[in-house]
């Protein structure tokens, strides 16, 4: 298993997601990670904590594998 390491959100500083590179990308592919939503001004996540809405850019890993970046 690949280590992982924690991304807090940049409003509140709980936690946003678990990722698995340094660049903090969230595996678009991945069934256990969070879902990106999509609306009018983009990709987003919802922080559960606090529940401002987290931009996300897309973008394509290393690995050649679609994702979400902050």
């Amino acid at each position: 298993m690949l280590p992982t390491h924690d991304v807090d959100c940049p409003y509140c500083g709980n936690f946003l997601y678990s990722a698995l590179s340094l660049e903090d990308v969230v595996d678009a592919d991945a069934p256990t990670s969070p879902k990106v939503e999509h609306d009018e001004r983009g990709h987003y996540l919802r922080c559960g904590h606090c529940g401002k809405r987290v931009a996300m850019t897309p973008i394509t890993t290393a690995q050649g594998r679609p994702g979400f970046r902050l």
